[in-house]
C-alpha cells in the first residue's frame, strides 16, 4: 500500500488512474476508468475513489473565509476571544459554541451540553496573542468549505459544532 503525500493533488491522482487504465486494458480489454480509479484508491488504502477524493478535498480545502457572512465571522471572532479568556492556545470547537452563545444563536443550556465538564481554568492570554484553530476545528471548517455553499452562515457553524 502506498502513502499519500502530505499535500495530495487530485489532478495527479486522476492522471495516475488514466495511466492505470492503460496498463489494465492489455490484459482486461473491458476495463473502465472506474476500475482504474478503484485500483488507485485501494493502493492508497481507501475503499473507493469517492472516499479518496473526499480525503483529498478535505486535505486541500481552503476555508474560503470570504464566503462567511459578517455574523459567522463575528462568531469566529467571539470564539477566538473565548479561547483567549480561557487561556487556550488553540480555538477549539467548544469555543465556537461559546461564540454562538455570545451571538445569541445558541442558549446557554445548549452550550453546556456541548462543553466538557471539569475543564480547569487557565490564565488569561493577552488580547494580541495569535491563537490558531485546533486540528479538530480546522477539520470542521474544511468540511464547511467543501460543502460548496455560496455563503457560510452562523447556522452552518452551529450545524457543525452542536451535537444532538
Amino acid at each position: 500500500m502506498s502513502e499519500l503525500p502530505p499535500h495530495p493533488n487530485l489532478e495527479y491522482l486522476k492522471k495516475q488512474a488514466k495511466d492505470k487504465l492503460a496498463t489494465l486494458r492489455p490484459t482486461s480489454p473491458s476495463a473502465r476508468l472506474a476500475d482504474a480509479q478503484h485500483a488507485i484508491a485501494a493502493e492508497y488504502g481507501f475503499a473507493s475513489w469517492a472516499a479518496l477524493k473526499a480525503h483529498v478535498a478535505l486535505a486541500t480545502a481552503n476555508f474560503h473565509f470570504e464566503r462567511y457572512t459578517i455574523d459567522a465571522k463575528r462568531v469566529l471572532y467571539f470564539a477566538r476571544d473565548e479561547a483567549c479568556k480561557g487561556g487556550s492556545r488553540t480555538i477549539e470547537p467548544e469555543h465556537v459554541v461559546l461564540g454562538l452563545v455570545r451571538e445569541g444563536r445558541v442558549t446557554l443550556e445548549q452550550a453546556r451540553a456541548q462543553i466538557p465538564l471539569g475543564a480547569k481554568p487557565r490564565p488569561l492570554l493577552p488580547q494580541n496573542t495569535k491563537i490558531p484553530f485546533s486540528d479538530e476545528t480546522l477539520r470542521l471548517l474544511k468540511r464547511l468549505a467543501a460543502a460548496g455553499t455560496r455563503e457560510i452562515t452562523v447556522a452552518h457553524l452551529a450545524s457543525i459544532t452542536m451535537r444532538a
